[in-house]
Formats: structure tokens, sequence, C-alpha cells
């Protein structure tokens, strides 16, 4: 089942990544914006003595340095191969294992309480952040800005259209129904941007719809770290967006090579829209765009 799991969400994946980046050429949402980037002033970080980091670097940094250190850095990856090696062992312990699975499964109805707090907060938060952009650019902004939600909106239904309802089709699921069954909770992801907020409640949701707990409690946490669709449309299509923000044409072959840098960096994405930011600016060559944008900025 993990195997099935991990290639069912690389093929998807891969499928949104590639959906992002036909439809943000085709609309073209940043093409007539003609930014300079010197005119973003301290907005901007140039960075001219940063080197290209290879794949064989960037998987030696997958393998944290300590237990403690995966968590501390905040790097959801090397956390996400901690864990996995971590099941592993847990796996290999049998019986002996038990009580500290118990322990886990406690301790992460915790974290669960502790996410359904920050979702009563988590709309003031989105209020907040599009007051800085409106504030620091002007209304103007929300033009440019507005036309790439609609494009990302477009996105997303192009994908649930020619991704999802085909392949819940072929397995005998009705989406439309499975949709009403989670309609409050993806509500609650679209007024939050973050698709962290309504875990709990779908994990709940799941088991009361009859799916074993052990697939669920399988699938269910390994897809919100490796089956990001959402943020992966959002990063092709945001990125490619940046370029034509500037006025930089990327050729087939960078976005080529763009596409196989978010097959690995869109896993363990955050589900939070400024920390997706983050990831995205750190998947960015700088030497093909010269500059970063900070994440409050867009």
């Amino acid at each position: 089942m993990a195997i099935k799991t991990l290639i069912y969400f690389e093929i998807v994946t891969t499928m949104a990544l590639v959906l992002g980046l036909l439809v943000v050429n085709l609309w073209a949402p940043g093409a007539n914006m003609h930014i300079d980037p010197a005119t973003l002033g301290n907005q901007t970080e140039v960075r001219q003595d940063t080197q290209p980091v290879g794949y064989g670097e960037f998987l030696i940094t997958l393998v944290p340095t300590s237990a403690v250190g995966a968590f501390a850095e905040g790097d959801v990856l090397p956390v996400l191969f901690f864990s996995v090696m971590f099941g592993f062992a847990l796996l290999a312990l049998g019986p002996k294992g038990g009580p500290i699975i118990e322990g886990v499964y406690a301790v992460s109805q915790v974290f669960f309480k502790m996410v359904a707090f920050a979702m009563y907060v988590a709309p003031i938060a989105a209020f907040g952040a599009m007051a800085f952009t409106v504030g620091k650019f002007g209304p103007s902004s929300l033009l440019a800005l507005g036309n790439l939600v609609l494009m990302f909106y477009v996105l997303c239904a192009l994908f649930v259209v020619l991704v999802l309802w085909p392949i819940a089709w072929a397995f005998g699921i009705n989406l439309l129904r499975l949709m009403r069954y989670i309609a409050a909770e993806l509500l609650i992801v679209v007024g939050t941007s973050s698709s962290e907020s309504v875990f709990p409640r779908v994990h709940a949701k799941l088991r009361q719809l009859g799916v074993d707990p052990p697939i669920v409690s399988l699938v269910l946490p390994t897809g919100y770290g490796f089956n990001h669709d959402g943020t992966c449309l959002y990063f092709s299509s945001v990125a490619v967006f940046l370029a034509q923000a500037v006025g930089i044409n990327l050729s087939i072959g960078q976005q080529l090579g763009l596409l196989a840098i978010l097959l690995a960096t869109s896993k363990g994405g955050a589900g939070v829209a400024t920390i997706a930011i983050a990831r995205l600016e750190k998947a960015i060559d700088a030497k093909t765009f010269e500059f970063e944008l900070r994440r409050h900025a867009w």
C-alpha cells in the first residue's frame, strides 16, 4: 500500500506541475506588469555570490545532521526523512514499539487540537497579509495579483476536471458526492489558504466514511507530505509569473529544469501560503532570476 501510494502521488504531482506550466504560459498573467527589480528597493535581495546547488548536494541535505536538528532548522524535507526512518525502526521493533506508537498517537492528537485553535485566527492572518500588499504597493497591485488569482482558480478547476475526476471515475468514486461530504472542510481551506487546517477533520471523516483506520493513518499524512497538488500548481505557475513580471523569458529547457527541481522541492511543501512562498524562493535559481522576492511582497 505504501509503494502504491507513493507512486500515485509522484504521478499526480507531475501532472499538476506540467498543467501549471502549460496554463501560465498560455494565460501569461504577468506579461504586462513590466516590473524593474531595481524599483523594489529593500524588498529585493540580490544574491550575487550564491552558487547553484547540484542534485547530489541537494539529496545530501535531505539527511539531517541530528534528530533534533531536523526539527530545529525548520526544513520539512529532513523532518520527513527522519520520520520515515523512525517509522521503519518502530516497525522493526515489533511489539516492543507499541508503547512508543501509542505515545506518538497521543502527541499527534495534541497537535491536531493546536491546529484547530490556529484555524480560528487564520482568516485574520490572511487579512493582514493582503492589507500589507495593498498598503505597500497600492490598490493597482490588486489588478495583476487578481489576474493571477483568477488564473490559479481556473487552473485548480482544470486539474479537478482533467486529472482528479477521471481518476475517481476509474476507481468507482463519485467525486461530487465526496466533495459534498467534505464541503465544510473545503470552504475552510479556501478561507485560510491552508490545507493543514482541516487535517484533523478530514482524518475523522474518512474513518466515519468506513475507510480502514490503518489506511487513513498511512495515506492521509503521507499525502500531506508528498502529494501537494495545489502547491505544485502554485509553484509552477507563480515561478513563471514572477519571470513574466520582470520581463525574463524562460526557455523550454529552463522550464523543464524548473519542473525537475519542483518535483523534489514540492515534497514536504507547507500548506500555508506565506511559507509556501519561502519554499518557492528556494526553488528559483538565483542566476536565472537574479533576485529573490520576499514572501510578503507577493
